[in-house]
């Protein structure tokens, strides 16, 4: 039996994937691949479409599982699986690539604390990491995107870049992971395709060459990026709101992003950043990854690629007007 954990990247389609997975789970485990249910280990337990509370459990983040309840999960899905036949476990939870634990200062130390935690709940051998990285200046944007929108984060985004480093530093990341996982299975987001064919290619590339007839690829709801605009009205309203009000100004923005043609919106605008400015965070990184990540059979150039952006491309400032009709739309105050 082997279990392939799947570790993210973020923004690497990994809601998608979840989805296609949970959506799937019968006919999967009908054809030996199982994908648990909280609910299967831990009776009783509130169900994920990922496992998404496995991972931030063993830190201790979760409403869902706490650090022991997490423990348990990972140590009894092997005998879940051998009870319903399957031949390959497989969890997902790009959570997983942002754990740490441990009492230390250090981020890495805390990174390789929660990876050394992981190994020692998983009752197996043979388990291979399975994770799927993507160029590093779409990375940096769409992850600062998602972090502003989710979290009650306010600074630009090089601040961001400095503040969560360890997240763009790819080559450390198989490092520490390898130490402890020697089999890892690197992806590239860019090579997977877009749409239905994204998905098979990482059920085909993850699981093997599988026959895909008898699965279920309609598209299910996937985890939209917001237009820049909105994610900087969030960024604004981050820092002067509560956690609660900082979620339901989220869903308000949700909302009037599906019901509104954002087009609109500033649609020539791409970047927070030039392209010397991004430049520069690429050449920080451009060392380590010439030097490790091709071990890992990653396509550095990809991984590299800088697109230039004209000046006219660059987000500079919500206009009064869109943000007072936002706000008017989100408060639903009338006009």
């Amino acid at each position: 039996m082997r279990l392939v954990l799947h570790i993210g990247t973020h923004k690497t389609g990994t809601t998608a994937i979840q989805r296609f997975l949970s959506q799937n789970r019968e006919q999967l485990m009908q054809m030996g691949y199982c994908y648990p249910k909280y609910s299967d280990i831990l009776p009783g337990k509130s169900d994920h479409y990922a496992h998404i509370d496995v991972a931030k459990g063993l830190m201790g983040q979760s409403k869902i599982l706490s650090v022991e309840d997490s423990k348990d999960f990972l140590r009894g899905v092997v005998t879940f699986a051998e009870k319903k036949n399957a031949h390959t476990i497989l969890i997902s939870a790009e959570s997983f690539v942002r754990g740490m634990s441990g009492t230390s200062s250090k981020k890495w130390n805390q990174i390789e604390s929660f990876i050394r935690l992981v190994k020692s709940c998983i009752p197996l051998e043979n388990i291979e990491i399975t994770v799927t990285i993507r160029s590093l200046a779409s990375y940096l944007t769409s992850l600062y995107n998602e972090h502003v929108k989710v979290t009650g984060y306010s600074k630009d985004i090089k601040h961001f870049h400095s503040d969560f480093r360890e997240r763009f530093n790819y080559p450390l990341i198989l490092e520490k992971w390898s130490k402890y996982f020697p089999n890892i299975h690197c992806l590239q987001y860019e090579k997977l395709g877009k749409g239905t064919n994204f998905i098979k290619n990482w059920v085909q590339e993850t699981l093997g060459k599988i026959d895909l007839a008898s699965l279920d690829f309609t598209d299910s709801p996937r985890n939209v990026s917001w237009p820049l605009d909105f994610v900087a009205v969030k960024r604004e309203m981050n820092a002067q709101l509560s956690s609660n009000a900082r979620t339901k100004l989220r869903n308000k923005i949700t909302e009037y992003i599906s019901n509104t043609d954002t087009k609109t919106s500033n649609d020539k605008v791409k970047s927070w950043l030039t392209t010397e400015e991004m430049a520069q965070i690429i050449r920080s990184h451009e060392q380590s990854f010439i030097e490790i990540l091709p071990k890992y059979g990653v396509d550095v150039e990809m991984v590299l690629q800088n697109i230039p952006v004209s000046s006219s491309s660059i987000f500079e400032s919500v206009s009064p007007d869109l943000y007072k009709s936002l706000l008017k739309e989100m408060l639903n105050e009338k006009k």
